[in-house]
């Protein structure tokens, strides 16, 4: 099972691809999705949308789990980053990738069973679940992006088990 987990952002969205084989988790490819800061809106979208859909024609994913919003303190920003979540979305819905969405705190919980962990705590967790090593330098949104595919294959499980009740 190969899920795409996402972290949007407005200036910076995390990807991360995690195959789970067995009990095993890998991290097939993982990275920020950047565009220019000084570019409108329209343009970050259309670059998220682009580079979304060059991950999902090469990966392939199954599955999809998409960070949402949970506490934005300005409502401005809030809203752009919620506009790139629902590009996000349409791009999965294109290519007929089932969407789940978590909260922070619930992704938190999942993968460092503390829904108020820190930053480092969730990074750390992720290389220790899934044997990551990487020289590349990645930024917490790498990270939370793949601790969001790991909440989804951990949930996805629970949700196996409960329909065999």
């Amino acid at each position: 099972m190969k899920v795409l987990g996402i972290d949007p952002g407005l200036n910076k969205t995390g990807f991360g691809i995690v195959e789970k084989k067995g009990s095993q988790l890998k991290v097939l490819d993982i990275g920020i999705i950047q565009p220019e800061k000084n570019k409108k809106i329209d343009k970050k979208i259309f670059y998220l949308y682009k580079r979304l859909t060059r991950i999902c024609d090469l990966y392939k994913p199954e599955e999809c789990s998409i960070e949402e919003l949970f506490f934005v303190k300005n409502v401005k920003s809030g809203i752009k980053v919620g506009q790139m979540r629902g590009v996000a979305i349409l791009t999965m819905a294109q290519k007929n990738i089932p969407v789940f969405n978590y909260t922070p705190t619930k992704i938190k919980l999942a993968v460092v069973g503390n829904g108020n962990a820190k930053k480092e705590q969730v990074k750390e967790m992720v290389k220790l679940l899934t044997g990551f090593k990487t020289e590349k330098k990645l930024t917490y949104d790498a990270y939370d992006a793949v601790a969001a595919a790991i909440c989804h294959l951990n949930n996805r499980r629970i949700k196996q088990y409960d329909s065999l009740s």
